[in-house]
């Protein structure tokens, strides 16, 4: 927002941006500005080919693969399952894979989503997002880095986000 652009010219020197638009937008309101790329560029990347995934998972070959992303926060996930679930009920001859980072099965108790899983067949599969992305055909994430890491991958997505009633309420 242009608002912030006089507390940034006092107290930023020099700007490093992620995004190469960014570079020119700084200089053009008299911040000094180097584009020097985004750093998940060169960490993005899947560990497997998509044979490989497909095999390891037992993910049927000839059907189109929807990732499911609700976030990486369990607060986030919580509150974003049940639209994602929803949304995956409606959906046909679709493989759908719902993607958690590594360890939030075990800080969170996703038992209470079993049903609602299984009722809409959906795999969950923990600690392998970027290759649940990158062989997608396309992905339903939170918004979030997720959608820059899809970008970086070439897999086209539609982005959510559901805040907390707090939140909502703060917003307004």
């Amino acid at each position: 927002r242009k608002g912030r652009l006089p507390a940034i010219r006092r107290a930023v020197n020099h700007l490093l941006c992620i995004f190469p638009f960014e570079e020119e937008f700084f200089r053009n309101h008299g911040i000094e500005a180097t584009y020097i790329g985004h750093p998940l560029t060169r960490l993005v990347g899947p560990k497997f080919t998509r044979d490989e995934f497909f095999r390891r998972h037992q993910l049927p070959p000839g059907r189109p693969l929807l990732t499911l992303l609700p976030g990486s926060r369990p607060g986030e996930i919580v509150r974003h399952m049940p639209a994602v679930t929803d949304a995956a009920r409606s959906l046909r001859d679709l493989t759908l894979i719902l993607a958690t980072p590594k360890g939030v099965a075990a800080r969170l108790d996703l038992t209470t989503f079993t049903e609602p899983l299984r009722a809409a067949s959906i795999q969950h599969i923990e600690g392998e997002t970027w290759d649940t992305i990158a062989h997608a055909d396309a992905a339903l994430a939170a918004s979030g880095t997720v959608t820059i890491e899809a970008a970086l991958l070439g897999t086209p997505l539609a982005a959510f986000y559901k805040v907390s009633p707090w939140s909502w309420w703060m917003g307004r």
